[in-house]
């Protein structure tokens, strides 16, 4: 044994624990080590208290923690009569006799000896000695809760902008608002669970990260993790969907409507002053039309695309889709191929995912094939837009605007095409043909909490043997 201790019997008190309650007490000894951070005057005999000190720290500890001791190794509680009538309790567990507080004796010599049995009832029968034996079980408690249990690690907190404690439940957990790509693998590399958000997880990043079992995408897209390396790996990948269904829906037609009926344009006529001026009671200076009758072609008919159809419908509109992974739905509403949703819809709504098939697949090919007067919405993800071309369609009027809250990159780069229309037309009406959001359809406080409550149901139910939204083969 490397470490010499100052309690009597130390060298003897080798006992395993008959209870698992306070994990990484493999030992007294081990026990020792951690009182020696939780003993403190509350916890002292009030009688000793004003002698009680940092140096003497043991002091008018001994009955709480001989019982303590028990309750973790078993054995039986003696005490040694002292002047005054009471007694210092120590431990016999199995025929090793040890006191671990038996430092505050200084170099007087105890007899261990033919001393008498002591019974927690009699001496928990005064209520501040109970109360201070259970005040060093939940201090207890609380420094060995981490000890064995999986470390949880959250690389972007800031992304959801609520708090992650819920997962605490299920392991030691970190919480990082914000990760830079070159300190992934530095943060992760202890790790048993990893919640990422936009940060890329490839091996490159995890192959020191041998404890890695679950990766918890803490959005619905996934593609910033190597999926192929994680199933080489055993490692299990989930991602959390449908919990900002309505909020997105909510969030496109919000987006629609404010394109639709010019409402920057109006808003700012009446915030400058004019309309209060004029002898009319309204404005026309915009032209707009109905939603109703209208033809609403959407791109991706999956949990989003079917609110939003609904939606749609609820609006007087015919609804129709396209599927690029070629899929039909057993739905109420028409399967298009994809130049003839482009050329008969007047409203154009993106909510597809980014694979091989949707990347780069409105193009100015794509928008030339477009109903004129129609406007387009996306949704779904950037890089399925290709920005530049969306912009040259509008300057040359092929659509007659749209909105978008997702990007090739984000956030989205000052110099990008989106920014520089926008600022060649800040003193003319084309800046209300283009509405841009900051990728926050997804984010009423409502639908942020429940990302974090669905990563913590998909660990519990990797906990339980029964995985879900599982990602990975």
């Amino acid at each position: 044994m490397s470490k010499t201790y100052k309690f009597y019997g130390w060298e003897d008190a080798t006992v395993p624990p008959v209870s698992d309650e306070y994990p990484g007490i493999a030992t007294p000894q081990d026990l020792y080590d951690v009182l020696l951070n939780i003993w403190c005057e509350y916890s002292c005999a009030p009688r000793l208290r004003s002698e009680w000190s940092e140096e003497n720290i043991t002091l008018g500890q001994c009955s709480v923690t001989a019982f303590l001791v028990q309750d973790i190794f078993g054995g039986e509680v003696y005490g040694v009569l002292r002047p005054g009538g009471n007694y210092h309790c120590y431990n016999c567990v199995d025929g090793h006799v040890f006191d671990l507080t038996s430092e505050q004796f200084g170099d007087e010599v105890l007899s261990y000896e033919d001393n008498p049995e002591q019974f927690r009832e009699v001496h928990f029968s005064k209520e501040e000695k109970k109360l201070r034996y259970e005040y060093l079980c939940r201090e207890l408690k609380k420094h060995t809760s981490s000890v064995g249990k999986m470390s949880i690690v959250v690389l972007e907190a800031d992304a959801a902008g609520v708090s992650f404690e819920e997962l605490s439940e299920f392991g030691d957990l970190k919480t990082y608002d914000h990760t830079p790509q070159d300190k992934v693998a530095e943060r992760i590399k202890n790790a048993t669970i990893v919640v990422p958000n936009k940060c890329i997880i490839d091996e490159s990043v995890m192959k020191d990260a041998q404890n890695i079992k679950l990766i918890c995408e803490a959005a619905t897209g996934y593609n910033n993790i190597d999926i192929d390396y994680c199933t080489s790996r055993g490692i299990t990948v989930t991602n959390s969907r449908g919990y900002s269904t309505e909020a997105v829906v909510q969030h496109t037609f919000a987006l629609l409507l404010s394109l639709w009926e010019k409402i920057g344009y109006y808003s700012n006529y009446v915030n400058s002053g004019e309309y209060s001026s004029q002898e009319s009671f309204t404005h026309m200076g915009r032209e707009f039309h109905e939603l109703n009758g209208k033809r609403f072609g959407i791109i991706g008919l999956g949990a989003i695309g079917r609110r939003v159809a609904e939606v749609a419908t609820a609006f007087g509109m015919d609804v129709v889709y396209y599927s690029a992974s070629g899929s039909t739905y057993d739905v109420p509403y028409k399967q298009l191929d994809f130049e003839r949703l482009l050329a008969t819809s007047d409203v154009i709504s993106c909510h597809a995912p980014l694979n091989e098939k949707t990347r780069g697949l409105m193009n100015y090919k794509a928008f030339k094939k477009c109903k004129p007067g129609g406007v387009f919405l996306n949704l779904g993800r950037g890089p399925i837009v290709v920005e530049g071309d969306l912009v040259r369609a509008i300057e040359d009027g092929l659509i007659a605007g749209a909105a978008l809250d997702v990007y090739e990159k984000e956030p989205l780069p000052a110099d990008s095409p989106l920014m520089k229309y926008m600022e060649n037309h800040s003193g003319d009406d084309g800046k209300e043909k283009l509405v841009l959001t900051p990728h926050m359809a997804w984010a009423p406080l409502e639908a942020r909490k429940r990302l974090v409550s669905d990563v913590a149901e998909s660990i519990r139910a990797w906990l339980d043997g029964q995985p879900r939204s599982v990602v990975t083969q």
